[in-house]
């Protein structure tokens, strides 16, 4: 089948790229010719190198050249699309909406209020057929939403429906919409078949690595006293201070190899914490204060592979999590049981 892929895979974020690739390596495999359609919500006239030319920062330069060369060496885009109209005109078999948090309102609503109906595939696709893999609702909710009934009518427009969390599940049956629970995309490849991206990083001796994307000031601490008590280097990537950033702002691939060769891994990130079951490092994850929904992702994965303790909420938890063995051969297979059933969903809606 000719296939395309719509998901975030535009931002700067490790997690969002990853697992478009993932995705697109996981269907290519299965012989599909699999495409990512090139949407971008928020796109500039200008080219993208000129924000970072403007904001004088050489580090988010460098984050963009990163990102930008992986989009086009690792990613199969189609032509600039602005519409489900000009996705209609791409004649796939299917489309397939997802991963990542493509159902959530709150990073996807125009300046007049309303939703972004491209991540609903509201439109006439034809034969096409219209199916999310993993869709996220991340921290939003749509019961009190202005456009709830428009939004649903578009999401029952679907084929069939696959969900991240148990919350968007629940979410989707509170308004009798069925879905079924998939794991993340980067849980369908294992850890082997990430070898095809991950690029050497310049490391010699044992280190932690953190990688925060909201609780910077918060974890900062908990990272610091790891080092000291283990007396080991700690590496760190935090995008949203990149001037904090001991590893800068590696390339996708170098941030692979800095989770997999690292000793522990302390994390606020779902895809972080994925990552380093899939590599099978130790790890500390800090959940987001106040944030149910928006931890679900990371609770969910965790209660699945029966590593709920690795859950933290000091620096004192963490460095008795790092004399704390994982039992992985366990681990490993529950995550053959979660990729079965995801490989499951998807063959049985691509024939």
């Amino acid at each position: 089948m000719k296939i395309g892929i719509l998901t975030f895979h535009w931002c700067y974020n490790y997690g969002a790229i990853i697992q478009a690739w993932a995705l697109q390596t996981y269907l290519s495999s299965c012989g599909h010719e699999v495409f990512v359609i090139n949407y971008e919500p928020t796109r500039s006239r200008l080219p993208w190198w000129t924000v970072s030319l403007r904001q004088h920062s050489l580090r988010r330069l460098a984050r963009d050249i990163h990102f930008h060369s992986f989009r086009r060496y690792r990613l199969c885009e189609t032509i600039e699309v602005l519409s489900v109209t000009d996705i209609a005109e791409l004649a796939l078999d299917a489309v397939i909406v997802g991963s990542d948090q493509v159902w959530n309102i709150k990073y996807l609503t125009w300046p007049s209020g309303k939703y972004n109906d491209v991540y609903f595939l509201h439109g006439d696709l034809g034969k096409t057929k219209k199916l999310t893999y993993a869709a996220s609702i991340g921290h939003g909710g749509w019961r009190d939403y202005r456009w709830k009934e428009d939004l649903l009518s578009d999401i029952r427009d679907f084929d069939a429906i696959s969900v991240r969390e148990t919350v968007a599940r629940d979410e989707l049956a509170a308004f009798d919409v069925n879905s079924i629970l998939v794991p993340d995309p980067t849980l369908l490849l294992d850890s082997k078949d990430y070898d095809e991206i991950t690029q050497p990083i310049n490391v010699e001796k044992s280190y932690i690595f953190a990688y925060l994307l909201s609780e910077y000031d918060k974890v900062r601490p908990m990272v610091d006293r790891a080092r000291l008590e283990t007396h080991k280097d700690a590496y760190m990537v935090a995008p949203s201070r990149l001037q904090d950033s001991t590893f800068g702002m590696l390339a996708p691939g170098k941030w692979l190899s800095a989770i997999r060769h690292s000793s522990f891994v302390i994390t606020d990130s779902f895809h972080g914490t994925a990552l380093s079951v899939i590599f099978n490092i130790p790890f500390a994850t800090i959940l987001k204060p106040g944030m149910t929904m928006m931890n679900g992702r990371v609770t969910g994965l965790l209660n699945a592979v029966r590593l709920d303790n690795r859950i933290v909420s000091s620096a004192s938890d963490i460095v008795t999590l790092m004399n704390e063995p994982i039992k992985w051969d366990a681990v490993n297979g529950r995550l053959d049981r979660m990729r079965a059933r995801g490989c499951s969903w998807l063959a049985e809606n691509l024939r």
